[in-house]
């Protein structure tokens, strides 16, 4: 009678786990996506600007607000911001490799030609400009933290810029200070270790016969977080076999949605800041074909 209940209890866990992990997968979604702006490379006004040799040049980062879209040109060195998909408005006489938009909608610009911060209002007129002390290179993606100030890593290390001061300031903290989730990885990227700092959650990435990347893109305002995954396979006529999506966790840090991504070997040229995750949860993924640049929204609901 004894075994018989051993039995049973073992039957009806594993049944249960079943379930469960059915249950899990199914939470796992597809998400589509959809084009908000293609734009052609030439030399016309609503066209961008690409040099194809020597590693390529082109639009390097992008930044969304409710309808418009702001795109780098760096080879004819200007903003074009678009409306409804049209051409609304030219910011000249600026090569920047990255931009961002703070809450109040003024945009922050990595100034390549003058190595500064340039800060432009809500109605796109120049307002001030921050000189940096280092190569503009070296620094990373602006961001942005919960007091609408604009920041970048240099390196481990937190800048803010303070445009009233019209300064740069070190404030003191790490990278791994700001930033929830920490990547690390096992036996020459065999695997990929994700780890959430406040809990020391952790969960692993492999895939068989791959080695992995991993690119930390950021938390919406539900606390999901994003992560761009890259598969690089065996070497086929010269060529790396790569695989990319994009995958959204929860706070509990659960897979429940992924996004494949064309492969990026093709790209005439690197582009710095290629996603960007909005106040409506959605992300903005921006990436050159060879012959157009193209914005899409993955539909992260």
């Amino acid at each position: 009678m004894k075994t018989y209940i051993l039995n049973l209890i073992t039957i009806l866990l594993f049944y249960n786990y079943a379930i469960a992990q059915t249950a899990s997968n199914n939470d796992i979604k597809n998400m589509p996506s959809e084009t908000i702006l293609e734009i052609q490379y030439g030399d016309d006004n609503n066209k961008v600007g690409l040099i194809k040799v020597a590693g390529g040049v082109g639009p390097t980062s992008f930044a969304i607000f409710e309808n418009y879209v702001y795109v780098t040109d760096n080879v004819k060195e200007r903003i074009l911001i678009f409306k409804d998909k049209v051409l609304y408005k030219i910011i000249e006489n600026i090569s920047a490799n990255d931009i961002f938009l703070n809450q109040n909608n003024e945009l922050f610009t990595v100034n390549i030609k003058e190595n500064s911060i340039d800060i432009y209002s809500t109605n796109f007129e120049f307002k001030n400009r921050i000189k940096l002390s280092v190569d503009c290179g070296l620094i990373s993606e602006l961001k942005i933290d919960s007091k609408n100030n604009v920041f970048f890593f240099l390196g481990q290390e937190q800048y803010v810029v303070f445009p009233i001061n019209n300064s740069i300031v070190n404030s003191g903290k790490k990278k791994s200070d700001i930033e929830n989730y920490s990547i690390s990885y096992v036996n020459r990227r065999e695997k990929g270790i994700i780890l959430k700092n406040s809990t020391k959650q952790s969960i692993e990435i492999k895939k068989d016969k791959f080695t992995i990347g991993i690119d930390f893109l950021g938390i919406d305002m539900s606390l999901n977080s994003y992560y761009r995954i890259y598969f690089f396979g065996s070497v086929i006529n010269d060529k790396i076999l790569t695989q990319c999506e994009i995958r959204k966790y929860n706070s509990s840090l659960n897979l429940t949605g992924t996004f494949n991504l064309l492969d990026e070997s093709d790209s005439p040229y690197i582009i710095k800041r290629s996603s960007i995750i909005n106040n409506d949860n959605s992300i903005y993924f921006m990436r050159a074909t060879m012959d157009k640049l193209v914005i899409e929204k993955i539909l992260t609901k």
